[in-house]
């Protein structure tokens, strides 16, 4: 995951701009570049003005994307229980 682009990512996964909203991240104009290469973008200062924890957004990302999918699956095929 990433190793694909922001877009694509996007486009397989909808709810990922959640992801992205959550953790107070302006995507917009890096769509283009993966994941990492838009976290890679910001300055040390950056990082820590905004608490932003590379390593963690970019293990985070992939379990939030597999939990959204099976609720997803499971909300499609019934399993869902409210």
């Amino acid at each position: 995951m990433t190793n694909i682009s922001i877009k694509k990512l996007l486009e397989e996964y909808p709810f990922a701009a959640a992801y992205f909203e959550q953790n107070k991240l302006t995507i917009a104009g890096f769509e283009d570049q993966t994941f990492e290469e838009f976290l890679n973008h910001f300055s040390e200062e950056e990082l820590e003005d905004q608490a932003i924890d590379k390593a963690k957004l970019l293990s985070d990302l992939p379990v939030y994307l597999d939990q959204m999918r099976q609720f997803w699956e499971w909300k499609m095929t019934g399993w869902f229980i409210l």
